[in-house]
């Protein structure tokens, strides 16, 4: 019996960019043709090789039974389906993409019969299902529950799940919806279907979920807030090096409706195709040792396009470069011998990014002071809670030496760390304090001594610092301290009792943990998390600020007094004693 798939006659019925005519109504039946566009074959290990052409390893021939069964209208009976058990026979679907297990999100399989959809997400994890799935299967089976999810229909259980074909080709199912000018407003007739999006991300990346970032995404058709969003892993950003105004394709993946919104999703690297992306610029450079001068970028950087020699970054006062090492967005440069003199530093534009693109000519050069021995800090008092976001943090410095380039730091794994603080070239002796003011009401900065600033805002016994403008978050948090070398001189895990739980804050006590920078190692021998026991946010695991005033004069939380066991028993709250000595 030969096997059909139900497709759209693309010549006949397709309109530019899926905008005008989709519809989820049945479409004309007709035999695949030979060398259809194909993703063969994969299993949610080989994600990446899901987006390969060719002609399929399997027959091809389509996702029918034969039986005068249209599919289609099974997957749209699915769809319009109330919430709860079921019994939806689907009966010849095609498996157009497998979601991988990422974060917390649901792991599954999208099925699909023809271009216009409609299609549908079966929520069930494929290692339960027998025979696995793999993209170009062609199944059968029946729906046995239902449910919707953030506005997303689901299938979340299913039975009877069988294999009629293989290899079968699925590629042209893919919808450009690049010039769509209703991908939002009728996200749902779109949902679970195969599309690729050309567009260009217009805002920064930042958290969307555990494990995911996601951005503005602005098309060809729809600019601003009429426009969807890109959401993809976290550590897929970080390998394509996505930011703002870069121009990418996302998909053949599936489109997913997150509540009203339109979410252009990929899985994997391969679901991410990189048009263009801004030129790289030059951040900071530091001096980390007398030869050593380190260069960060705000973009990973081509080993390939700098040479061993270091010729390529010049500076004045007579340095010198004699070799440089290229580690992701970070050049180590071997110079000349330092002074502590003020360097300036330019990078040619023939350092280039991944994407071969050179240095951004505004933004190729970087000012530092030569070699100073670094200073230690650990973190002694916080209070995170002042109003107007005039938030306090105490340093106490361990080991003498400058504070040039220590970031004090909120979050780990979040797209985008919030960068609390950047400490400026100040000498500081062991035991001195710092005393670093968040929305700074005055300009508060010292830069000789500790009487420098007479504001009633400073601390007479403490070097008063600037920090950035916006405050520490008042929720489960983590705070580092990080030397310019990105080591990490300090660390806490603090937590709000009866507040909103970020969903980022077990992952990011967790990579404390593992660092060794945190205690206990875990949570009685399991992850820490909001489920377990204890959880990560008990007062034994991390430090309860949940306690501090409103103002400078009220309550903090503060490391009891040579402290040093990196855990929430080193810690304490109550009476402030900023620029002063804990008790």
């Amino acid at each position: 019996m030969r096997t059909t798939l139900a497709l759209l006659v693309l010549a006949a019925t397709t309109v530019a960019g899926g905008a005008a005519c989709h519809s989820n109504s049945p479409q004309q039946t007709f035999d695949a043709p030979t060398g259809f566009d194909a993703q063969r074959p994969i299993d949610a290990s080989d994600q990446d090789a899901a987006l390969d052409s060719g002609s399929g390893s399997g027959s091809g021939s389509g996702s029918g039974s034969g039986s005068g069964t249209d599919v289609n209208s099974e997957i749209a009976a699915a769809r319009a389906a109330a919430d709860g058990s079921a019994a939806l026979p689907i009966d010849g679907a095609l498996v157009t993409y497998i979601a991988p297990e990422v974060g917390s999100d649901a792991i599954g399989v999208y099925i699909q019969a023809q271009q216009l959809g409609p299609a549908l997400f079966i929520a069930v994890d494929p290692a339960t299902l027998s025979p696995a799935p793999a993209i170009g299967d062609v199944v059968s089976f029946t729906i046995t529950d239902m449910t919707t999810v953030a506005m997303e229909r689901r299938a979340d259980a299913v039975t009877g799940w069988t294999r009629t074909d293989t290899g079968a080709l699925v590629g042209e199912l893919a919808q450009d919806l690049s010039t769509a000018t209703d991908l939002v407003t009728n996200v749902a007739g779109y949902d679970s279907e195969l599309v690729t999006v050309t567009g260009t991300i217009a805002s920064g990346l930042t958290s969307s979920g555990a494990g995911h970032v996601a951005a503005t995404f602005e098309t060809a058709a729809l600019t601003g807030s009429a426009a969807p969003k890109v959401r993809l892993p976290s550590d897929v950003n970080s390998a394509a090096d996505l930011a703002a105004s870069c121009v990418i394709t996302v998909g053949p993946s599936p489109l997913v409706q997150f509540n009203a919104g339109a979410e252009v999703t990929a899985w994997v690297a391969g679901d991410v195709h990189v048009t263009s992306c801004p030129a790289p610029k030059v951040t900071s450079a530091i001096a980390t040792e007398a030869t050593t001068v380190v260069v960060t970028f705000d973009r990973l950087i081509d080993p390939a396009s700098v040479g061993s020699d270091g010729g390529q970054f010049t500076f004045d006062q007579g340095l010198t470069a004699t070799a440089a090492a290229v580690s992701g967005n970070q050049v180590t440069l071997t110079t000349s011998a330092e002074t502590p003199v003020t360097y300036t530093l330019t990078v040619a534009n023939t350092v280039t990014d991944t994407y071969a693109k050179g240095i951004d000519g505004t933004a190729a050069t970087a000012t530092f002071v030569g070699f100073q021995a670094l200073a230690q800090v650990v973190i002694n008092e916080v209070n995170p809670n002042i109003t107007g976001s005039h938030d306090l943090v105490e340093l106490l410095v361990t080991t003498a030496g400058t504070l040039n380039g220590i970031t004090l730091v909120q979050d780990i794994t979040s797209a985008t760390p919030t960068t609390l603080a950047t400490l400026p070239n100040l000498q500081v002796a062991v035991g001195d304090l710092v005393v670093v003011h968040m929305t700074p009401v005055t300009s508060t900065t010292e830069t000789t001594t500790k009487a420098d600033c007479t504001d009633a805002a400073c601390y007479a016994g403490a070097w008063d610092v600037n920090g950035n403008a916006a405050g520490i978050t008042f929720s489960n948090r983590v705070l580092r301290v990080i030397a310019p070398d990105s080591t990490v001189q300090d660390a806490l895990a603090l937590a709000k009792a009866n507040s909103t739980s970020p969903a980022g804050f077990p992952g990011d006590l967790q990579a404390l943990q593992a660092a060794g920078e945190w205690q206990p190692v875990d949570c009685a021998g399991a992850p820490c998390t909001y489920t377990s026991a204890p959880l990560a946010s008990d007062p034994t695991i991390a430090i309860d600020w949940s306690k501090a005033g409103s103002t400078a004069t009220g309550n903090s939380v503060s490391r009891t007094s040579g402290a040093a066991t990196h855990s929430a028993a080193d810690w304490t709250s109550g009476a402030q004693t900023f620029g002063a000595a804990n008790p």
